[in-house]
């Protein structure tokens, strides 16, 4: 089968680490500034206003804990395989979004950014599967 052709399996790979990479660079790299905003601002609703400062803590937490989950990245990929690693991923991107949005306390954005954390790593570490 070619690689023109659309059947081939090649580009099933390529669309779905496109898709990957696309939502979670969007969730996890450059949403931090409409979360930041929405966490800060709270208008109308009764959930508390958090520090920017706090909220900038929080996401130097996230990139420190993604950094430190990206060092054991290579083996669980080798031992779980792509597939469940990226469905992990995935799942705790969603998980930490559904978190973000349930705030209530300081120690709420913490937990939230730090089941982020598993999620950005696997689209962010290049080192290569041996």
């Amino acid at each position: 089968m070619s690689e023109a052709s659309m059947r081939y399996p090649g580009w099933r790979v390529v669309i779905a680490c496109f898709a990957m990479t696309f939502f979670g660079f969007g969730f996890g790299f450059y949403g931090h500034s409409v979360y930041l905003a929405a966490l800060t601002i709270r208008d109308g609703t009764d959930a508390p206003r958090i520090a920017v400062s706090t909220v900038s803590t929080a996401v130097t937490v996230y990139y420190l804990a993604a950094a430190a989950v990206m060092v054991f990245i290579s083996d669980l990929m080798v031992r779980l395989g792509p597939r469940l690693l990226a469905t992990i991923g995935a799942v705790m991107m969603g998980l930490s979004l559904f978190l973000i949005a349930r705030i209530r306390s300081v120690s709420d954005l913490f937990v939230a950014y730090l089941a982020m954390a598993p999620a950005r790593a696997p689209p962010d570490n290049p080192r290569p599967i041996s």
